[in-house]
């Protein structure tokens, strides 16, 4: 193992294996599951914040680890160290592949993988000019991103002008919307809403019309709620927000 630490090259491998452990996967779940940021009320600044975050603190960190190991240590210290780094986040990349597989065979295959890329890293300059040029092109995980998911419709919104309906009839309307509430919780084996259970249910059903068959066009909330603001059913290209559904109850 070389004596001189290459932190330039250190500084990339973090980049590298970051990107594929924890950015890649956490961004591509969070881009095409928008709507956790709509639910969140999260605004363009936020989701730029928490998506650079994501892909810059983490080897922003480990190299600052690395420094302060070769200021206290020694230079081979640190070189082992992001050795090590690196193949304990190569085994994590390995693991979330085989997902699907066994969990001892997942982690058998991130712990393979893990120290084949150790010792490849230690051992073979190809292998660090490699991962260093994984990570240089790595920014293209943040391009992608917030240029090529539905987040884009967050961060860069269309521009809408608001239509407020006026006038009409001024009784007070109130909806409100018990999300998750199982219906077989609210009634007796014979289909009524248990009143020894459920006393204050039972008697908003004796005072209302109760649509014993109504049920929503889906089982996802911001799908359900999307088709009784709007009267239309949801399309899985769009999000839940105004700019994709201006004529709506509110």
């Amino acid at each position: 193992m070389p004596s001189k630490l290459n932190l330039n090259a250190a500084f990339f491998a973090f980049f590298a294996v970051c990107s594929l452990a924890i950015s890649v996967p956490l961004l591509a779940t969070l881009g095409e599951g928008a709507t956790f940021f709509v639910e969140h009320d999260a605004k363009a600044s936020d989701i730029l914040l928490f998506a650079f975050g994501i892909y810059i603190l983490p080897p922003v960190m480990l190299t600052g680890i690395t420094l302060g190991i070769k200021s206290v240590i020694n230079p081979s210290a640190a070189n082992l160290f992001v050795s090590i780094a690196v193949g304990l986040l190569a085994a994590l990349w390995a693991m979330s592949l085989a997902l699907r597989a066994p969990t001892a065979g997942a982690i058998a295959v991130g712990l393979a993988f893990g120290g084949l890329a150790t010792w490849g890293y230690i051992s073979h300059p190809g292998v660090q000019s490699l991962v260093k040029i994984v990570g240089q092109i790595s920014p293209i995980i943040l391009i992608y991103f917030l240029v090529f998911t539905p987040v884009n419709k967050l961060v860069l919104p269309e521009r809408v002008v608001l239509n407020g309906a006026t006038g009409g009839a001024e009784t007070p309307v109130v909806m409100i919307v018990f999300d998750e509430l199982s219906l077989a919780g609210l009634v007796t084996p014979e289909g009524r809403i248990d009143a020894g259970r459920l006393p204050n249910f039972a008697r908003l059903q004796r005072l209302s019309t109760w649509y014993r068959e109504a049920t929503t066009v889906s089982t996802s909330t911001h799908k359900a709620i999307l088709a009784i603001l709007t009267g239309t059913f949801p399309n899985d290209e769009s999000l839940p927000v105004y700019s994709e559904y201006p004529h709506n109850l509110f």
